[in-house]
């Protein structure tokens, strides 16, 4: 027969995202990458008469007896603007092909592609943690991002050959092959960076400034600072220089994934049959001890972010870059290990 073939495309605009934000909030300057800096407004401080305008307004009549003592105020709202997409291609192929007497062989493969940018997923239980567990450059305004559960690049194909080596009763063998690419993960400053800007979440979770090079201006590199290393990475990740970066910059690695299953039907009481099977999953580790691997960065404060730099914003409106941290990438150790299962069914 022919190739059965089928195609899948699907769009859908999420401008009606859930917004977290932080209503005690005033923009009172921004960083030397030109991020805003806040600081919380207590309008019942003694001495305070300001008023408040509205969500991402902040205050009026801001003076310094109303800074200090303010309690996070977190309000749910909509992401304004563009509130960002999903966007799924997929492809689909499979044909059954048979000779001689009995055998056969049923080969599938597809592709899909996927693209899922948001601002906050709005995963967590309660409101303060959905304002704090999620990447930003503007704590107020946040940026749209690749979701961490978005897989760009996704491959199968499989097949199923089989014969009767005995009339009545087939002996298959089956392979799955997969290979995925990895998750999309955002390098961010440390966590004390978040005080310094008035991040009440006080989380690592502000996209990092990749100064320009070792003589950017906006940067002073302390004496425990590897420049050489911390270059080499941001350029081998393809990180743009003299820009705060944008979310999920740096990919984990793809994984491959081999299973396979070997099958013997055989007679039971009856009409019954009952089926030996052998399943070996991650067959590829099984070959080699480095193979099937599946590798994912080591997150530090908040799922989809890495801390890699400690930063500090000096009186003059300068960075000073303490210190950085390669991102880990670990071994998944249950994903990457190869597994053996031998069994027996029976289907009346």
């Amino acid at each position: 027969s022919d190739w059965n073939l089928r195609a899948d495309f699907i769009y859908s605009d999420l401008k009606d995202q859930v917004a977290f934000l932080d209503l005690s909030l005033q923009e009172v300057g921004s960083a030397p990458d030109g991020r805003p800096i806040y600081a919380q407004v207590n309008p019942q401080n003694d001495g305070c008469n300001a008023t408040f305008n509205g969500p991402r307004e902040g205050f009026s009549n801001v003076t310094d007896d109303c800074f200090g003592g303010a309690t996070q105020d977190i309000f749910f709202t909509n992401q304004p603007g563009d509130g960002g997409h999903t966007l799924t291609f997929s492809l689909q192929a499979n044909k059954m092909f048979t000779w001689g007497d009995s055998w056969s062989a049923n080969v599938a493969g597809g592709y899909s592609y996927n693209e899922s940018e948001i601002a906050n997923p709005g995963t967590s239980f309660t409101a303060a943690e959905n304002f704090r567990a999620v990447v930003a450059e503007d704590i107020v305004n946040l940026p749209l991002g690749p979701s961490l559960r978005n897989v760009p690049h996704n491959f199968v194909i499989s097949t199923i050959i089989s014969n009767e080596f005995w009339s009545g009763y087939k002996t298959s063998i089956g392979a799955f092959f997969q290979r995925r690419a990895g998750a999309e993960i955002s390098p961010v400053f440390t966590g004390g960076f978040s005080g310094q800007i008035g991040d009440t979440g006080d989380r690592a979770r502000n996209l990092v400034y990749i100064p320009t090079g070792e003589d950017d201006p906006l940067v002073d590199f302390g004496e425990d600072f590897d420049t050489s290393a911390f270059f080499a990475w941001a350029d081998r990740n393809g990180l743009k220089r003299g820009q705060v970066q944008k979310k999920g910059g740096i990919d984990e690695a793809w994984a491959s994934d081999l299973d396979i299953r070997i099958q013997q039907e055989i007679p039971f009481f009856g009409r019954a049959k009952g089926k030996i099977f052998l399943d070996i999953e991650n067959f590829l580790n099984l070959m080699s001890s480095s193979g099937g691997s599946k590798k994912y960065i080591n997150t530090t404060d908040i799922q989809s972010a890495v801390a890699v730099v400690d930063a500090t914003i000096e009186d003059d409106n300068t960075y000073t870059y303490n210190s950085f941290e390669t991102p880990v990438r670990l071994a998944d150790a249950f994903d990457s290990l190869y597994r053996i299962q031998l069994g027996v069914r029976v289907d009346f």
